[in-house]
């Protein structure tokens, strides 16, 4: 416990943070750098045994470190939609890039297509875990949001960062929307523009522009949501999303 409290407090020193919810990310982050191999012995070796507690038992578990993801099951388009219940729009939003097999530009007008054929009102934009990217591919969805003077609901959590910060912003300032969830990583006064720096074989982020949307909410530090609602343990183990069953439920 001692090692870890040393090695948490020599983070903090090390990373740039402006909330708990920035640190615990930038903790995750900070693992993959080279200087962290170091003190977990994997330069000199490519794995690690691990001894964890689980309820009272020890486990060893042997860590490795791996060139390319065993399986690519799981990974995700960066963004889709469909209809749910109540003729309510929903968009997906994972990552703030093209998909280079359908093009953002083009997912939008399936989107306004969507929306006048069936005289939507409402919709929700689901930002949970979009860790950035370039924010203004986001704007030909906000042309139609605005246009069409839909009604939303912005769920978001303690993965958002960077870009989505500022799609949430231009929402909040210019459309009728609710964020619900969690409190954002991303704070509305942040340093952005990330950087690769190269420090001899160690790999370092680093961020140099200042970027600034704290008008829009009135405050500094991490969005906070209108509706507070968090994701528990059980909802995970249960595959229960709460969070987007409340933001259906606000348009009842």
């Amino acid at each position: 416990n001692v090692f870890i409290n040393d090695f948490i407090n020599e983070l903090k020193t090390l990373l740039s943070y402006e909330s708990d919810e920035c640190f615990a990310m930038s903790f995750r982050n900070a693992l993959g750098n080279g200087y962290y191999y170091d003190i977990l012995n994997l330069l000199e070796c490519d794995k690690v045994k691990i001894v964890v507690n689980n309820n009272g038992k020890e486990e060893l578990i042997i860590a490795s470190i791996v060139d390319k993801p065993t399986s690519i099951a799981n990974v995700k388009k960066n963004y889709e939609f469909n209809i749910l219940e109540k003729n309510i729009l929903y968009i997906r939003y994972r990552r703030c890039e093209n998909d280079p097999n359908f093009l953002f530009k083009y997912f939008v007008e399936e989107i306004k297509k969507e929306i006048e054929n069936n005289n939507i009102e409402n919709y929700i934009l689901d930002v949970r875990n979009n860790r950035g990217g370039n924010s203004d591919l986001a704007n030909p969805l906000f042309e139609i949001i605005k246009e069409k003077s839909l009604k939303g609901v912005v769920i978001i959590d303690g993965l958002v960062f960077g870009a989505p910060t500022f799609i949430i912003a231009k929402l909040k300032k210019h459309c009728d929307i609710v964020l619900l969830g969690e409190n954002t990583a991303s704070a509305s006064k942040r340093y952005g523009n990330t950087k690769l720096l190269n420090v001899g074989n160690y790999m370092f982020s680093v961020s140099n522009k200042l970027f600034d949307v704290s008008d829009v909410f009135g405050y500094k530090g991490v969005i906070k949501p209108d509706i507070y609602i968090s994701a528990t343990i059980e909802d995970i183990e249960n595959n229960n999303d709460r969070q987007l069953k409340e933001a259906i439920k606000y348009f009842t």
